[in-house]
């Protein structure tokens, strides 16, 4: 859900910079986009801070299942000798505290873990201009919801899902039959898209990812626009991962007019020394004014739920 590096960071993990890589993809006979959507055959940087250990595959880097052997968990709490089952986790009671990352990132992914058992509770988040702003982790942690399918029928083809958190779109979209990869750069929430059924790579938007140049579909939704506190350079790198012409993103923006940059920090360590995390409120008017100059052109908007959805055409 929340895909954030330092200057392309998220509010949700601040720190990811050095923390420990995840497990490395190991090929699968047909992936997912594979059949459909051919991937860069272009290797991808090895300098992304979630997959140094090994080069991406690019004959097939979407394995929905490695192994957790090698899991920046330590001990898999659900198992270590076999991937993460989702019915099991849905029983399970989780007692560990994630130890990587600031204070943000543990909060977040404790909050994830505290999801399975359905005792999620919000992650508050101050800013230095008094912002108060509550990250709803039982939402981003559950089942697509109606307003989740209405906005996924856009997406016909394989899609980019930025920020996909604990993978509720992403594999709401595989459910349906369509290719989709989810990207994130928190562990945890990575373990639960993959439990899932969501196939998803610990990357930040701004690291180098599969078939860039040619996705048809991508998705910044639950705020995620507000990725890097800069939303039109955000914009400029999710042009370069779609076709040049004829493909689709769609942004959640506020439901009302705002433009807004913000440094935030979480709630237990407002007065703490540290980097603050930098962050962007947009509405759909602000959208616009800063996709056209980009090339993008607003296809349609529309409000449900409370939520408020563009679309941008390539």
């Amino acid at each position: 859900m929340l895909d954030i590096s330092p200057l392309k960071t998220t509010p949700l993990d601040a720190t990811r910079l050095d923390a420990t890589p995840i497990d490395a993809p190991r090929p699968l006979a047909a992936s997912p986009l594979d059949a459909t959507f051919p991937l860069d055959a272009t290797p991808p940087l090895a300098a992304s801070p979630l997959d140094t250990t090994s080069p991406l595959d690019t004959t097939s880097p979407l394995d929905p299942n490695p192994p957790l052997t090698a899991s920046p968990l330590g001990t898999n709490p659900l198992g270590a000798t076999s991937p993460l089952d989702a019915s099991s986790a849905t029983d399970w009671s989780p007692t560990w505290t994630p130890t990587w990352g600031g204070p943000t990132a543990s909060d977040y992914e404790r909050a994830l873990w505290q999801s399975l058992s359905g005792e999620a509770e919000p992650v508050t988040l101050h800013g230095e201009d008094g912002l108060v702003l509550s990250l709803e982790v039982g939402q981003y942690a559950g089942h697509a919801d109606a307003v989740d399918r209405d906005l996924l029928a856009h997406c016909t083809g394989p899609t980019l899902d930025i920020g996909c958190g604990p993978g509720r779109l992403a594999a709401e979209l595989a459910g349906r039959g369509i290719p989709a990869l989810g990207v994130d750069i928190t562990p945890v929430a990575l373990l639960l898209a993959r439990a899932s059924g969501a196939t998803v790579l610990g990357r930040s938007v701004f690291d180098r990812l599969p078939a860039e140049g040619r996705w048809p579909y991508a998705l910044l939704i639950d705020g995620n626009i507000g990725i890097s506190g800069d939303p039109a350079s955000l914009l400029e790198r999710i042009k370069a991962l779609l076709l040049p012409r004829g493909a689709t993103l769609i942004v959640e923006t506020t439901a009302h007019e705002v433009d807004e940059r913000h440094r935030l920090r979480p709630a237990a360590s407002v007065d703490q020394a540290g980097p603050a995390i930098p962050w962007a409120r947009i509405g759909p008017g602000a959208l616009r004014s800063l996709a056209e100059p980009l090339g993008y052109r607003v296809t349609g908007t529309w409000l449900l739920g409370g939520r408020r959805f563009v679309k941008l055409g390539t």
